[in-house]
């Protein structure tokens, strides 16, 4: 299976913004389940700017029921500076913008946003230090528009989201993918204009690149494997 991702509940206390650690009035860090209403309060708090450096504006939706989901139906019950939370977060905004209440997930399989490690989520797989590596959902019936902070995956090198119905352009922040080797988004319904040497043509890693053609201004340098 995969490797230990340090997916526990975190030990530690909310924390403020400057690192320290969140006291409630009887002494205790208010952890777990027994938060008080203040800790849990100021613990919210502190997620929302951590979440902030990823998504600059909850705006939408789908980072409104992310950033809600992280904070308060993740049964880890992260703190804002668990290295698990930015991941999950970044996952939950994936589920709820591509309608991931009505993917197609077998029984047998884990689907997202439960209690176990996101590294066990259908289609994702991890570095040994829980970094997703790859996302691979297709067919799946996906359904809307990719969020930019996908691009906030550093260690990325697998995006498959072949045979779905996702709509839009390719996040600019996908170029920032620098160890992305495989993109696929043919048989979508994607549109978009990519430009030699820019954004994602310009990374150095990608070998394999998918994308319907008729539907994408590419350069054919950047978009050999048209369909």
């Amino acid at each position: 299976g995969p490797p230990n991702t340090g997916g526990d509940s975190e030990s530690s206390g909310p924390t403020t913004g400057d690192g320290s650690t969140i006291t409630t009035g009887d002494g205790s860090t208010g952890t777990g389940t027994n938060v008080d209403t203040l800790g849990e309060e100021l613990r919210a708090k502190a997620i929302k700017i951590k979440i902030e450096e990823v998504s600059s504006q909850i705006v939408g939706e789908a980072r409104e029921n992310a950033l809600y989901w992280i904070t308060n139906n993740d049964p880890m019950k992260l703190n804002a500076y668990s290295p698990n939370l930015l991941k999950r977060y970044i996952l939950a905004l994936l589920y709820y913008a591509l309608d991931g209440y009505n993917w197609d997930v077998k029984q047998e399989e884990i689907h997202w946003l439960n209690a176990l490690s996101h590294c066990y989520w259908v289609g994702i797989t991890c570095t040994y230090d829980g970094d997703v590596s790859s996302i691979e959902l297709e067919s799946r019936n996906l359904k809307g528009e990719l969020p930019y902070e996908i691009g906030k995956f550093s260690k990325l090198r697998i995006l498959d989201f072949e045979d779905n119905a996702l709509t839009g352009d390719i996040p600019d922040e996908v170029s920032e993918l620098d160890e992305l080797i495989y993109l696929n988004v043919f048989h979508n319904d994607m549109s978009g204009e990519l430009f030699a040497n820019n954004g994602v043509c310009a990374l150095e890693k990608l070998g394999e690149f998918w994308l319907d053609c008729d539907k994408f201004t590419c350069p054919s340098n950047c978009c050999p494997n048209c369909n």
